[in-house]
């Protein structure tokens, strides 16, 4: 009686410890998420994540790539084409556009080496919705 009392108590023991770890470590993934610079659109206003500090931006901020953003969400490419945020929308310092902040957690939760480099989300925004692909020259069907 006493020994099964022990294993059961060092079972839950265990468990616990692992739990804890568990925990810890996702700790950890969402403040090294919280600790990178981005910049962030929320009612009207421009927000900058730098060191787990969020402030508002009050001047123009000039990213890696050369793109210029200014206080009001409105931005500028090196190509001189212009873009405006939209609510919840986020820019990381290399001037990659999110969605969402939630998109921007998820992309920087991902090992650099399994992100491809089609930023777009797996979607080719170059060809209509429902192409495959294959071109012109692409055999379909018996006839072709």
């Amino acid at each position: 009686m006493k020994t099964k009392i022990s294993i059961l108590l060092i079972i839950l023991l265990g468990a616990g410890s692992m739990l804890k770890a568990q925990q810890q470590d996702q700790i950890q993934k969402q403040d090294r998420i919280h600790q990178e610079e981005h910049l962030r659109f929320y009612d009207g206003k421009l927000y900058q994540y730098k060191d787990g500090v969020q402030s508002q931006v009050t001047e123009q901020v000039r990213l890696r790539n050369g793109t210029v953003v200014n206080p009001d969400g409105s931005y500028q490419l090196q190509n001189q084409e212009r873009f405006q945020l939209r609510q919840g929308e986020c820019l990381d310092m290399d001037g990659i556009r999110y969605r969402t902040q939630n998109k921007f957690n998820k992309r920087r939760s991902i090992p650099d080496k399994q992100i491809s480099p089609n930023r777009s989300g797996g979607i080719n925004r170059n060809k209509p919705a429902g192409s495959r692909g294959g071109g012109a020259g692409a055999k379909r069907g018996k006839n072709n």
